[in-house]
C-alpha cells in the first residue's frame, strides 16, 4: 500500500543523510571555534590589564611578603594606619582592592598602608591578632595601634575616603 503524501505545510524537507564522519567533523570544527573564541577573550583581558595598569594598590612589596613585619614597621612610623586583609581569589576583595588602589595614593604621605594577603603564613598570623572572620576586612588604627574603626566587606572609593578622612581627624 502506498501512503498518500503528507498534506501541505507538514512536509519535512529531507537533506542528504548525515554520516558519522560528518558529525565528528562538525563537532571538531565547533570545538575549534569555541577554543579560538576563549583564547581571544583571554588575550583581550590580558591586553586590557596591560593598558589600564594593575588594579592592585600601591603598597610595599614587604607588606605582602611579611605582614607582621609590615605592621610593626607601620606602628614605628607613628602615623595613622590602614590595614586591609584580603585575598586574591575573592570577588569582594578584588573590588575592594580597586578602591584601595585608587584612593591610597592620595593618602600615602599621611596614612601607612598595611596590605595583608590573609591566606599567607604571615597574613594568617597577623589576622589572629585582630580576630576577625570574613574578608575583606579593613582596620583604621591610631598611630599607637588602637583600632578606631573597622569594616568588613567591599567599600566604594568614596566610602574609603570618608573613613580615611575620619581616621586622620581622630588621629590628630
Amino acid at each position: 500500500m502506498d501512503s498518500d503524501p503528507p498534506p501541505e505545510g507538514c512536509h519535512v524537507k529531507q537533506d542528504k543523510p548525515t554520516f558519522p564522519s560528518e558529525v565528528v567533523s562538525h563537532t571538531s570544527k565547533n570545538r575549534t571555534v569555541i577554543i579560538l573564541i576563549v583564547a581571544i577573550i583571554l588575550l583581550l583581558l590580558v591586553i586590557s590589564q596591560l593598558v589600564r595598569g594593575s588594579a592592585e594598590p600601591v603598597s610595599s612589596a614587604d607588606s605582602r611578603a611579611d605582614a607582621v613585619v609590615a605592621y610593626e614597621e607601620a606602628l614605628d612610623a607613628k602615623r595613622p594606619i590602614y590595614v586591609i586583609f584580603h585575598s586574591l581569589t575573592c570577588e569582594p576583595c578584588m573590588t575592594m582592592m580597586v578602591a584601595v588602589g585608587e584612593v591610597m595614593p592620595e593618602y600615602s604621605d599621611r596614612v601607612t598602608l598595611v596590605d595583608v594577603l590573609s591566606d599567607t603564613p604571615s597574613g594568617i598570623e597577623l589576622a589572629r591578632r585582630f580576630g576577625f572572620q570574613f574578608i575583606p576586612t579593613s582596620y583604621f588604627l591610631a598611630p599607637d595601634g588602637t583600632v578606631l574603626d573597622s569594616y568588613t566587606g567591599a567599600m566604594s572609593a568614596e566610602e574609603l575616603r570618608a573613613r580615611l578622612d575620619a581616621l586622620l581627624d581622630s588621629a590628630s
